[in-house]
């Protein structure tokens, strides 16, 4: 920031021992904005940091407190191909294939709508508050009502399904506002779920019943009509039973009747051989003796469950237990084998009679000695009617396992815990949620408040504005105070170092006029070109003050209207304007006739002259450099009241010929404007160029500068 200097001479030639510097108040710690700027601003606004901080960190607070505790509970499911051993048979409906595809596509029936719907039903979620008014509705109360499709989706938002490590377990997690809740959705979502899975069984069962027994009714049909062929053609070929058929043939008939039934024994045997071994057939289900064994089986089982959450499995008592369980499978096992080798031996002696039997028969038929056309024809229709019969038998058999099959189906997927309710939420973490909630509060209200209040003050701060100005065009020569519209009427600003030498505005003027003839102190002759970006800046007063002031110091000054195009100095001072630097330059007349005298001090001034608008003067480098030799010889200090630079190109040829160049900026001009006007001085390679700050209240930099000490 630069100096306003005080003079101690008002009148008379300048003291420059008699100077002394006074600095402008001082703003915020150089650097810009940055850590100085903060801690300038908080030492400023220290009160409303902690106001703002306190506030903040209780709202935080009060939002951490009031965001509602969640809760998670989870279950996990074993998926698994499930092998049917009670009737050892082909399932009407596959098992599931424990693989990757078919795992993870279990998952996506966990998640699926159709479950998640049966899980709303079964707990009637649709008046459950958490999922018809959802998080903002729990906290406030209130909320219209939601169609089903949303509590569905606000359902699956909170349900996880989580496949563990490539593995054939699934796990289930939901999160509720009530850990009961919780683990009663993931139980009640697994029961549905292996329900689904049983009914979707017994469903595939029931339509293969359906297709079996319109297929059984085919069946019968052809049975018949080929068991009754055979019946006709005995009877149209004489080869029937009676008195008048041939010894022999009835004897063959006889055996044959006798093999067929042996067959079917035979194949009743097998079947009951198949059906009825295993575990579950009905011998060994009705088997009184077997039945007090599987009860004991599952008494033990029972209490190995009980005692699997207190002992390990090496405790004694456990291993008693899992002994006990094994001897009693063994004789399960041991009867079972027995019910199955009675049943073997049953199939045993009916396939000996059936090798007897065909035996006589081929005896029979050998001794017959001939063989008919008839009789091979007869044949043939008994063989389709027995195939036909094996047939029918066989979709027959399995009719009765699909029936058999409805009662007995089980899932695919095994529940490996029950859910409990969670001790303690998994949202929100409290102690992070108010540190952070406090963090962000010192951050906003101890740092952000107080640079945001020091910004807001400093939109109209005149302290900010001279820095800005120095910030782009370097230190300032000197602020000039702004004056009121009835101190300005009252004593004009060029008129004031005259008869207001110990005011505000005059002390500004001396200081400029102190710093354009510090640098010059052997005392050889200085132009200096006051310019503007734009017009009304105030140049022209400042250009008449600061000559005025010069000249009441003793200073040989001279003030020069260049402002050919818009000239205002002679108005400024009520001077003729019929000569001027128009006429030297056009005319050549000499300079000391264009000399004139200001009424009120000794300066003396040169105005413009009466140039033509429509045929400005031609200002040339050798004119210039002519005008500036004899001014020099007259003359220590030289003051031109220039043209603004957005007014044409004059202002940027001066601004090269002179020795300093003053750029007169308003308090509140725009660093925009500032800038494109010093682009504009610095392509004409100016000698040296200061900035003059004019119109600053004065009244609020006081008022800045004495907050800010």
């Amino acid at each position: 920031m630069s100096m306003i200097y005080h003079d101690n001479a008002v009148r008379g030639h300048l003291d420059l021992a008699a100077v002394t510097p006074m600095p402008m108040p001082s703003g915020p710690p150089a650097g810009g904005a940055g850590l100085g700027e903060l801690l300038f601003a908080f030492r400023r606004h220290w009160v409303l940091a902690i106001v703002a901080t306190l506030v903040l960190g209780a709202l935080a607070t009060a939002i951490a407190l009031a965001i509602p505790n969640r809760y998670q509970a989870w279950s996990a499911v074993l998926v698994e191909a499930h092998v049917n051993q009670v009737l050892n048979i082909d399932n009407a409906a596959p098992d599931v294939a424990a693989d990757d595809l078919a795992v993870d596509s279990e998952a996506q029936v966990l998640r699926s709508q159709e479950l998640a719907s049966q899980v709303v039903d079964r707990l009637n979620l649709m008046r459950d508050p958490e999922f018809t008014t959802g998080l903002l509705g729990g906290l406030f109360g209130g909320g219209a009502a939601v169609n089903r499709t949303v509590v569905i989706d606000r359902f699956l938002r909170n349900l996880a399904v989580d496949r563990r490590n490539r593995s054939r377990v699934l796990q289930v997690y939901f999160t509720a506002l009530d850990p009961t809740r919780a683990a009663t959705i993931v139980n009640t979502l697994l029961s549905l779920y292996l329900d689904d899975q049983v009914q979707r069984k017994v469903q595939a069962t029931r339509e293969a019943n359906v297709l079996l027994d319109k297929r059984l009714a085919q069946l019968r049909a052809d049975v018949d009509a080929k068991e009754q062929a055979v019946q006709d053609w005995q009877i149209k070929s004489g080869l029937v039973s009676g008195a008048t058929a041939p010894a022999i043939n009835e004897q063959i008939t006889q055996a044959d009747a006798a093999l067929g039934t042996a067959r079917d024994e035979l194949a009743q045997a097998h079947a009951r051989r198949v059906a009825e071994t295993g575990d579950a057939s009905n011998a060994v289900v009705n088997n009184v003796l077997i039945q007090h064994l599987r009860e004991r089986e599952t008494d033990i089982q029972r209490r190995i469950a009980e005692l699997s959450a207190d002992i390990g499995p090496r405790h004694p008592t456990m291993i008693n237990l899992q002994a006990e369980l094994a001897k009693v499978r063994a004789s399960i096992a041991s009867e079972i084998g027995k019910i199955n080798a009675d049943f073997a031996q049953q199939e045993r002696v009916a396939a000996a009679r059936v090798a007897e039997l065909e035996q006589t028969v081929r005896r029979l038929r050998s001794q017959s000695g001939q063989s008919s056309d008839a009789q091979v024809r007869l044949h043939a229709l008994e063989r389709e009617a027995a195939a036909s019969r094996t047939v029918l038998d066989t979709f027959l058999r399995r009719y009765n396992e699909t029936s058999e099959q409805v009662g007995l189906q089980r899932p695919d997927a095994r529940i490996l815990g029950k859910a409990e309710p969670p001790t303690g939420p998994v949202f929100p973490s409290r102690a992070a949620l108010l540190g952070f909630g406090w963090l962000l509060a010192l951050g906003i209200g101890g740092i952000g408040a107080p640079a945001l209040r020091e910004a807001l003050a400093k939109r109209g701060s005149p302290l900010v504005r001279i820095e800005v100005i120095e910030r782009v065009a370097g230190p300032a020569l000197a602020v000039v105070p702004a004056l009121t519209e009835d101190s300005a009427r009252r004593i004009y600003p060029h008129n004031r170092p005259i008869d207001e030498p110990r005011g505000d505005f005059a002390e500004a003027v001396r200081s400029a006029r102190a710093s354009l003839l510090f640098a010059r102190a052997d005392r050889r002759c200085k132009i200096v070109l006051l310019t503007s970006a734009t017009t009304g800046e105030g140049k022209t007063v400042l250009a008449a003050a600061i000559a005025r002031s010069a000249a009441l110091a003793g200073e040989d000054t001279l003030l020069v209207d260049v402002n050919l195009r818009k000239p205002g100095v002679h108005q400024t001072l009520e001077l003729s304007n019929e000569l001027g630097v128009f006429d030297y330059l056009e005319r050549g007349l000499d300079v000391e006739a264009l000399i004139q005298i200001d009424p009120r001090s000794p300066l003396e001034v040169m105005t413009a002259g009466q140039a033509s608008p429509s045929t400005p003067p031609l200002l040339t480098l050798a004119a210039l450099t002519r005008l500036f030799d004899e001014l020099r010889a007259r003359y220590r200090l030289v003051i031109l009241d220039g043209p603004a630079l957005l007014s044409g190109a004059e202002s940027r040829f001066l601004a090269s010929a002179v020795d300093e160049v003053v750029l007169v900026a308003r308090g509140d001009l725009s660093a925009q404007a500032l800038s494109f006007a010093l682009r504009q001085l610095n392509e004409a390679h100016v000698a040296s160029l200061r900035v003059l700050i004019n119109r600053v209240d004065l009244s609020a930099l006081q008022q800045e500068a004495a907050a800010a000490a």
